[in-house]
């Protein structure tokens, strides 16, 4: 039987050779064990990567930093599919260690 999580994974964006910022997407992950969640969770991070070219003509290059968290959700009812974004909050370097600690609850 397969049931609901929510992972939470931090991306860097690097645009150009000088830019970087980050981002924590909130994704649905729906897996049979807390194990199966969590390869699945990396799985998404791992794939997710990839590169383009902006408008400016710079090279944008998305990277997983890593999974913050892996969750089951309350209720197995959902709606959407495996890899769904649900939520994504952009980050500045400078706020990612206090976001990391908040995320964690360290």
């Amino acid at each position: 039987m397969s049931r609901v999580y929510g992972a939470a994974v931090l991306f860097r964006i690097e645009v150009g050779e000088n830019q970087r910022r980050y981002e924590i997407q909130i994704i649905v992950i729906g897996a049979g064990t807390d194990e199966e969640a969590e390869t699945r969770a990396n799985d998404y991070a791992t794939a997710a990567r990839h590169t383009y070219t902006n408008d400016e003509g710079q090279t944008v290059n998305w990277c997983a930093e890593e999974v913050l968290f892996v969750t089951e959700a309350p209720s197995d009812r959902v709606d959407l599919e495996h890899g769904t974004e649900v939520f994504s909050w952009p980050l500045q370097e400078i706020d990612l260690e206090a976001a990391r600690r908040m995320i964690r609850g360290t």
